[in-house]
């Protein structure tokens, strides 16, 4: 799966302001996916045509060689969570006919499986092998 088969399937899961514009469904899908402090440069502020392009053509590897290393799972899953029933639903049903993944998925389990392919294809966009998980290296 690349990031422009992505985008559009998550688009109606954001509010009206955000889903209305593919730069904007670019960028808070970044925004979301990452964990970069309010004072910091994020890599993600970026022109909208550029980010428009990223929706449209899915080649982010620039950006996803910025961004790997900062991938935080916990809004872009309750973002997706927190969209309505019927745009879960349709997620789901989105992923499973596209063939996306070989996993469980439902209206329950969609914020956490598309969690996973955003991950995925930020990493294999950014040419890593595996994506940093803090949780294991955090307990000592």
């Amino acid at each position: 799966m690349k990031f422009n088969e992505l985008a559009p399937l998550i688009q109606p899961c954001f509010s009206h302001n955000v889903a209305r514009s593919k730069a904007k469904t670019s960028k808070r899908m970044f925004e979301l996916i990452t964990n970069y402090g309010d004072d910091e440069e994020k890599p993600y502020d970026l022109a909208e045509v550029t980010l428009r392009n990223y929706f449209n053509n899915g080649k982010i590897n620039d950006l996803a060689s910025k961004v790997w290393n900062r991938l935080d799972r916990t809004e872009f899953e309750q973002a997706i969570e927190d969209a309505s029933d019927d745009a879960r639903t349709s997620l789901a049903t989105s992923i499973r006919n596209g063939h996306y993944t070989t996993k469980r998925v439902d209206r329950g389990t969609v914020a956490h499986v598309c969690t996973d392919l955003f991950m995925e294809i930020i990493v294999e966009a950014a040419g890593q092998t595996t994506i940093k998980n803090k949780k294991k290296l955090s307990h000592d």
